[in-house]
């Protein structure tokens, strides 16, 4: 648990591609070629991790405030 939640449910393979993308500094073509998946998944992929952490941010900044 992080602050008191739980951590935001990404799946293993949309934190990985984050981490190459934003960590790394890789392009979704490479990303693509790593994972064996196509570009349009890469970036389908990327999308609904965005999601999913816009969805939640508002949780842990609830949270993060009140242990303030």
């Amino acid at each position: 648990r992080y602050f008191g939640v739980s951590p935001i449910l990404l799946t293993d393979r949309q934190r990985q591609v984050i981490h190459q993308i934003y960590f790394q500094q890789r392009t979704q073509r490479e990303v693509s070629r790593v994972f064996g998946i196509t570009e349009p998944a890469v970036s389908k992929c990327i999308s609904q991790a965005k999601q999913k952490m816009r969805r939640n941010a508002g949780r842990l900044t609830g949270v993060l405030q009140k242990g303030e």
